[in-house]
């Protein structure tokens, strides 16, 4: 794209991959992105063009798109308001989940008129040649694929012969049963983390819940980085209410919803960034923080994650937090909180409880 707008970054070093995809975009034509968390550290002025359209299935990129007056939708990757054939380039730095990639490939096959491109980018270990192949079998012309450095760009171009069958996204946008407990069927579906089963951290972490809330007695109590809400879920069950659940993934928000229904759940789902959305203190706080943004591990996200903690604990509010046992949260920690002690532990997880 046009270098007027200077450096790519904002807020960290960007992904070298997109950074390439950005690079090739061409504004003259209506485009649609498909935008996820590895733009969180992305300008949004690179995109920012009346012909571009952006869907981000992540709050805050959204947000701050928006705020920047770009075209953009938050959603789970889901086209609204766009007729068909609209965009005449679609562009997507592939996601980590394979039924994300293969849901953005349909939708672009979906969009596109005879003649449309879909740009794809992505590292070699990623799968991004396998993704272009099948791309191009769905389209019905060869992927034209170059490297530029560590990134594959795939470009492949709808053909005007009928399109091969839609590839196989795990029926993404269906909320489906993932898993029974305490009585509760646990809604889920792809795109967001651990999506098919209980995690093992959460489930440590929930372990502990019977004794801990009988000892906190919590008044409100708040699940920052929800999922599909599992921890809140058994909140509700050992008798909690009401329960705030908030994350930052579209996917995410709509299965902790209908949990939230399915089960009779006095609370409510907010979006945001690490909990940016609330403006209330509590005293009982959840939390499986994430490591991973996008392919890559970031250790910023858990002191992002521990910043929102001691923001949203009150005064003598007490939090609980399960982290793998390679992240140093002790250290971490104790920089914000007077209360920081190991609550409980297997072989992969610790669990610590919190206080400021």
């Amino acid at each position: 794209m046009n270098d007027k707008h200077g450096t790519i970054a904002v807020n960290g070093a960007p992904d070298p991959i997109l950074t390439a995809l950005l690079q090739h975009s061409t504004p003259q034509h209506p485009t649609l992105w498909f935008a996820d968390e590895q733009f969180q550290s992305i300008d949004p002025a690179w995109l920012d063009h009346p012909t571009i359209q952006v869907i981000s299935n992540r709050y805050d990129v959204w947000q701050r798109f928006t705020q920047q007056g770009i075209n953009a939708q938050f959603s789970d990757f889901v086209i609204k308001d766009l007729p068909p054939a609209t965009p005449q380039k679609v562009y997507h730095r592939i996601a980590k989940e394979k039924p994300v990639v293969h849901h953005v490939i349909n939708q672009a096959a979906s969009l596109l008129a005879p003649g449309g491109e879909l740009w794809l980018a992505g590292a070699k270990r990623e799968g991004i040649r396998t993704y272009c192949a099948k791309a191009a079998a769905l389209f019905g012309t060869p992927a034209e694929v170059h490297k530029q450095g560590m990134a594959y760009l795939g470009r492949i171009v709808r053909s005007t012969q009928p399109a091969g069958p839609t590839l196989d996204d795990n029926d993404y946008p269906r909320l489906r049963p993932i898993a029974t407990t305490h009585g509760m069927t646990l809604l889920s579906k792809p795109g967001l983390f651990a999506w098919d089963k209980i995690d093992r951290g959460s489930a440590l972490l929930a372990e502990q819940l019977p004794d801990w809330l009988r000892r906190l007695r919590p008044k409100h109590l708040v699940d920052l980085g929800c999922g599909y809400g599992y921890l809140a879920l058994m909140a509700h069950h050992h008798g909690v209410e009401p329960i705030v659940a908030t994350d930052n993934n579209a996917a995410a928000l709509l299965a902790c919803q209908a949990n939230f229904a399915a089960q009779g759940v006095n609370g409510t789902v907010v979006a945001g960034d690490c909990g940016d959305g609330l403006d209330q203190r509590f005293d009982a706080l959840l939390c499986n923080p994430p490591f991973h943004r996008g392919f890559t591990h970031h250790g910023d996200l858990t002191e992002q994650f521990l910043a929102a903690i001691a923001r949203l604990l009150s005064a003598r509010g007490r939090a609980l937090v399960v982290v793998n046992r390679f992240i140093p949260v002790l250290r971490l920690a104790e920089k914000r909180f007077r209360r920081c002690r190991l609550y409980a532990e297997n072989s992969s997880f610790q669990v610590f409880e919190l206080g400021l």
